[in-house]
């Protein structure tokens, strides 16, 4: 059956047959080798992300610790004020 429809498109659309197929392999072979390297990028991207989240993370765990250590001081200021009173 397979060999009577490639006749059939040869005789009616002649090297047109035959070029169509093999340019349509071709453009799948480059479109699953671009597939390949998207997905690549996307790896690199991904990690980069990550990294880029646990820099911003860390810098947040940083200031908290410094507004913390700020509040600490007034707060015992606070209590100490507090306790001279009492």
């Amino acid at each position: 059956m397979l060999v009577f429809y490639m006749f059939f498109i040869l005789k009616n659309l002649r090297y047109v047959g035959l070029i169509a197929p093999l340019l349509i392999y071709g453009f799948l072979q480059l479109q699953s080798a671009n597939q390949r390297r998207i997905q690549g990028l996307m790896l690199e991207l991904n990690q980069l992300r990550l990294k880029r989240g646990k820099i911003v993370q860390e810098i947040i765990k940083g200031i908290k610790t410094i507004k913390f250590s700020v509040w600490e001081r007034y707060i015992y200021q606070k209590l100490s004020t507090i306790r001279k009173d009492e």
